[in-house]
């Protein structure tokens, strides 16, 4: 009861993710969403008081709503194939070569009041010439369904049907293009550029470096996340610092984020970041302070608000549950961890030689990144088992260096592109990092194959990791319940 006073937005922000998969899911597997539900209400009515009972009824009125607006936003799940007439929107472009064809995809809002669907999210693939994002197009075809977070429109006549109008996917689009080109300018054509281009952007298109990549559980570095809006923070505010007060370092610092996230689009790990970062930033601006949980809560609203079928996707799952692992875990496995590697005073460390400080810190550092890896393996260990059946043990290795090195090269290139303006220190950077990061890949392009040993396990049943999750997090909340008592401002 202490812990969802204290983050009442993760209260409300979990009835809603199970509302929106209860209305998307069919009624045969979303019986597993009973367990967390009952998990979530059990100790309001337990607490027998009108103030708890109204709590819980307002996350069950939370989940209720949540459902009712997946419904209505979505594709019914009994309709798996449809001809469609109606409009379409485009809000997202990507561009890519396959079999030596160019090819363009187009993530889309669908309308067609005939059939009572509005603003469905869908993706259409077209081959040569692109669409112009600024228009509204009078679209007839056949929507297709593949999965429940996933459905395909496959046009037969487009048209436009309105005046056009500035589109953020046109300005996107054109923005990563003209970064491309100004990072191909600076960077030789090499396995090394397409990386840089990924990460910043936030769109691989190399395969081969997926899977490489995919071979040591390294694919989480293709995604965007929360570290590149923290290195991007960091980077600004280092070089603001200097010129302007902190109150317009921060303010500078918000517009700075919203461009970065409309730059990289509305996707599932971007957005989260972006809450998160936003309401921070905000909170700090205030003189407030914020509460990592509740900031996960109401990231979770407001994207399934945004877009339902979010909750089915898998980078919205292992997003959102590698950050609440974060949150839940690291802390405690880092105390554990510390009776193992007993920390020393400030004095203890300078009193040491100098070699042996150079080692404590190592230790220290790897101390934390094995507190950090054993955090999220707790929770995405069964869940990539779940979904995968696969995993590959030696991403324990990688995981514990591999990130680390890859934020080395973000900051590298983050700062090489602010100081454009210093040509000269502006090309050592960029020369140092293409040459950092081909040494970076090299660990995974060329790694021997006799090293891709994986955890392969059958077929788990949905219903057991419901279980397992529902448990974690009530060990995750035990666990923060003597910090939170003792210190209720989380210092």
């Amino acid at each position: 009861m202490t812990f969802w006073q204290r983050s009442p937005a993760l209260f409300y922000g979990l009835f809603f993710c199970l509302g929106t998969i209860i209305a998307l899911v069919p009624s045969a597997t979303s019986l597993s969403a009973v367990v967390p539900v009952v998990f979530l209400i059990l100790p309001y009515i337990y607490a027998r008081t009108w103030t708890a009972w109204c709590k819980a009824l307002l996350g069950v009125a939370t989940a209720i709503a949540a459902y009712c607006a997946a419904g209505y936003s979505t594709l019914p799940p009994t309709l798996s194939k449809v001809r469609i007439d109606g409009t379409v929107r485009i809000e997202n472009i990507t561009q890519d070569v396959r079999f030596g064809e160019q090819i363009w995809k187009y993530h889309i809002r669908l309308t067609d009041e005939r059939l009572q669907l509005y603003n469905v999210a869908c993706t259409m693939r077209r081959k040569g010439e692109g669409l112009c994002p600024q228009y509204t197009y009078r679209a007839s075809g056949m929507l297709q369904r593949y999965d429940s977070a996933h459905a395909v429109f496959t046009p037969y006549t487009l048209q436009c049907c309105r005046e056009p109008a500035f589109s953020y996917a046109g300005w996107r689009f054109t923005a990563k293009r003209q970064l491309r080109c100004f990072l191909s300018a600076k960077l030789p054509p090499n396995e090394a550029r397409g990386f840089l281009e990924g990460l910043i952007t936030g769109e691989f298109h190399d395969p081969l470096l997926a899977k490489n990549l995919s071979r040591f559980g390294l694919q989480h570095i293709m995604v965007v996340s929360g570290f590149h809006f923290s290195l991007l923070i960091s980077c600004i505010a280092f070089l603001l610092r200097f010129i302007v007060g902190w109150r317009y370092v921060g303010v500078a610092l918000l517009f700075a984020m919203t461009g970065y996230f409309l730059f990289l689009g509305p996707s599932p790990s971007v957005m989260r970041a972006y809450v998160a970062s936003a309401l921070l930033g905000i909170a700090s601006l205030a003189e407030k302070r914020t509460y990592a949980l509740n900031s996960l809560g109401a990231s979770l609203i407001l994207l399934l608000w945004y877009e339902p079928t979010f909750a089915l996707q898998p980078s919205f799952q292992l997003s959102f549950l590698a950050t609440a692992a974060i949150l839940f875990f690291y802390n405690p496995v880092d105390m554990l961890l510390r009776q193992i590697f007993v920390p020393r005073t400030a004095l203890g460390i300078l009193s040491l030689p100098v070699l042996d400080q150079a080692l404590y810190i190592l230790l220290v550092f790897f101390r934390k990144m094995w507190s950090l890896g054993i955090a999220v393996h707790v929770i995405m260990l069964p869940v990539c088992l779940y979904m995968f059946q696969t995993f590959p043990l030696m991403s324990l290795f990688y995981n514990c260096f591999f990130p680390f090195l890859v934020t080395l090269a973000m900051i590298l290139l983050l700062l090489a592109c602010l100081l454009f303006w210093c040509p000269l220190v502006s090309e050592m950077l960029f020369s140092c990092t293409s040459h950092f990061t081909e040494w970076l890949l090299s660990y995974v392009y060329y790694a021997p194959h006799t090293l891709d040993k994986a955890l392969i396990v059958p077929l788990i049943p949905g219903w057991a990791v419901v279980v397992y999750l529902t448990l974690a997090l009530f060990v995750g909340i035990y666990s923060t319940a003597p910090r939170e008592l003792n210190d209720p401002l989380g210092q």
